[in-house]
């Protein structure tokens, strides 16, 4: 049976607008009510930890609802067969548009030392909108070839005692088909379509007003102080991940960084703190350590002090 993506069933008009770390985001009309919405498309990894911190931004979003706060209104995961995503992605991006790690290696399997994709990249903010002008899990075929890898493994043991260079080349070989039938998992995120960045208005009005900047700053301090009031971290804020409305409202948004100030154990933040490279939750405070776009982390945050 043909895979059946809910994203392309669901939604019509598909327009590539942005890349970033995480994957890309598309501009997309829901087939029913007709509107026009935001779609981020991120790639989950295959470690649980790795997964969880994924989700963060959904979860997340769900939880908040304010007047400054980029709206969510759905998130679902999608897990297509290998080459799907590809195919599909090659129709909607343009070919000039630099590799996507979420769409040309979505047939590669998932490195088990992937901890290092988790801190986000310094380059423009994933949501970037248009300029003003499903289950998860693996197949039959999968955990088939798993279960092949595993004995696989067991007689690559044998191999390494007698020197088999023949079969301990094969026993690799066979794993690494294993792996490759392993189904990548996407994480799809529906949000209020936007107008812009403040990143692309301040390059567009160097001559600024007084009472506009004021306004605009008024409006980013009451969705943050929202943040806070929900006991989240947004982390990363910074103009590019700053938006305007279709109606010119001061939207913050991108929470791919997020964290919750309560939720954190003990054991995440020392996971944390160690993807960071700042050693362990005991040594430091890891909210805000070494996290979001180096040119906007405050003085304590580069000096190590938070």
């Amino acid at each position: 049976m043909a895979y059946i993506s809910r994203f392309k069933e669901d939604f019509d008009d598909i327009e590539y607008l942005e890349k970033g770390g995480y994957g890309i985001v598309m501009k997309a009309r829901n087939k029913i009510d007709g509107q026009y919405y935001a779609i981020k498309r991120v790639k989950l990894p295959s470690r649980q930890a790795g997964r969880e911190k994924k989700l963060k931004e959904a979860i997340a979003l769900a939880k908040l609802s304010h007047p400054n706060i980029v709206r969510y209104y759905h998130a679902w995961e999608e897990s297509p067969p290998p080459g799907f995503q590809k195919t599909e992605d090659d129709k909607i991006i343009p070919t000039d548009v630099s590799s996507l790690p979420s769409a040309t290696d979505s047939d590669l399997p998932e490195a088990d030392n992937s901890s290092t994709e988790e801190s986000k990249s310094d380059d423009d903010s994933i949501i970037i909108f248009e300029d003003e002008s499903s289950a998860t899990g693996l197949s039959d075929t999968a955990v088939s070839a798993s279960t092949s890898a595993s004995s696989s493994e067991e007689s690559s043991n044998q191999d390494y005692t007698t020197n088999d260079n023949t079969s301990l080349e094969s026993s690799i070989s066979e794993k690494k088909d294993a792996q490759s039938v392993a189904p990548t998992t996407y994480l799809y995120i529906q949000m209020e379509l936007c107008n812009g960045t403040l990143e692309d208005w301040l390059q567009k009005n160097p001559q600024r007003q007084e009472t506009t900047s004021v306004n605009i700053i008024r409006q980013i301090a009451s969705g943050l102080h929202y943040v806070h009031e929900c006991d989240f971290i947004h982390r990363d804020l910074s103009p590019s991940n700053i938006f305007f409305s279709l109606d010119n409202v001061v939207k913050i948004g991108d929470f791919g960084l997020v964290t919750s100030i309560i939720d954190e154990n003990e054991e995440t933040a020392n996971e944390e703190a160690k993807d960071n490279g700042v050693g362990n939750a005991k040594d430091s405070i890891c909210h805000t350590k070494a996290v979001g776009k180096t040119l906007y982390r405050s003085r304590g945050q580069v000096n190590g002090q938070e």
